[in-house]
């Protein structure tokens, strides 16, 4: 008879699927901050050690990424004082104006995902099957061409029309109307 999992090991492995989903924006984040990959590389460790220790303290339906860019934001701080001011370091406001930008971007992820996935919906039955076997098979161009005997040229067109389509949903279901 298989065990069931407690509630520590539900806690890991939710934990972890938010971590693995949200990953690459949090190293993002440092990594555009923080020039030295090896620096960046020990923040990214030290926030993924802090987001699980206050993972209790996460607001489960919340933006992990969100969170996580604002814990990774005090350890770059931290960095920052510790480092000194090297020469190549931007100044505090320019630092602090850019940490603005960047936290805006990933707050808005989840809104963009859930316009992006309400306007995929919203497409027609060939404009999504196109994207299923390019996305969601990874099928190349090439061989979506040999199967659809279509020309190279024509599934790259077809793709082109439909991520304008999808941009131009999802800006208009942001309320994005006049961004590019």
């Amino acid at each position: 008879m298989a065990e069931q999992p407690d509630n520590q090991d539900l806690r890991t492995r939710r934990f972890l699927s938010l971590l693995m989903a949200n990953q690459r924006q949090i190293s993002s984040y440092i990594g555009v901050l923080v020039p030295n990959f090896n620096d960046a590389d020990d923040i990214l460790q030290e926030t993924i050690t802090v987001m699980w220790e206050k993972f209790s303290q996460y607001q489960e339906g919340t933006n992990f990424a969100a969170w996580g860019v604002r814990i990774a934001y005090y350890n770059i701080l931290r960095y920052r004082r510790e480092k000194g001011k090297g020469k190549m370091q931007l100044s505090d406001s320019v630092f602090q104006s850019f940490c603005q930008v960047m936290g805006k971007k990933y707050s808005r992820t989840d809104e963009k995902l859930s316009a992006l996935r309400s306007c995929i919906q919203k497409l027609a039955a060939p404009d999504k099957y196109l994207l299923h076997l390019r996305y969601g098979m990874s099928q190349t161009v090439y061989s979506i061409a040999q199967q659809s005997c279509q020309s190279i040229q024509s599934i790259y067109r077809a793709l082109t029309r439909v991520h304008q389509i999808l941009h131009r949903c999802i800006h208009r279901t942001l309320g994005e109307e006049g961004l590019p």
